[in-house]
């Protein structure tokens, strides 16, 4: 029998770091990613569903930072990269079939001077079918980093 040892639990700031992303027709996200708020060594967990009809790889990358919230994307000329990837930023999955990419928020990453970072960041998406595949979309959803 195994040994049983308790796992003392902690409270911590009420954030989201599984972010569901479902992949539809002509690569199509219908609902945008949740926002998550990533701290120092926290796991950040993309899982994507693919429902395309077609074999697709998914990559994350361009990580910019936004200079306000308002703002729309983040600045190109501000690249950044919070995160260590654990695999890879990038996965390939098969229609009917869901993928994984995970990361850890870089300890040493650091914030901009404010209580926060917004970033902006891309999902592209790519059909992997022989016959007929739709074009690459790329998206730009939001994330924020904390101290």
């Amino acid at each position: 029998m195994p040994q049983k040892k308790k796992l003392q639990s902690y409270d911590s700031e009420p954030h989201a770091n599984l972010i569901g992303v479902g992949i539809g027709p002509n690569g199509s996200i219908a609902n945008p990613p949740t926002r998550f708020a990533a701290h120092p060594d926290d796991i950040v967990m993309w899982a994507i569903g693919n429902t395309s009809g077609q074999p697709i790889t998914v990559t994350l990358f361009e990580f910019y930072r936004k200079k306000s919230d308002g703002d729309d994307k983040g600045d190109p000329n501000d690249a950044v990269m919070p995160f260590n990837w654990l695999v890879s930023n990038i996965v390939q999955i098969d229609d009917q079939s869901l993928g994984l990419i995970a990361a850890q928020r870089d300890p040493n990453f650091k914030i901009n001077g404010v209580f926060h970072d917004r970033i902006s960041y891309t999902i592209r998406v790519e059909s992997r079918a022989a016959v007929n595949p739709f074009p690459s979309v790329d998206y730009d959803p939001d994330g924020d980093i904390k101290p």
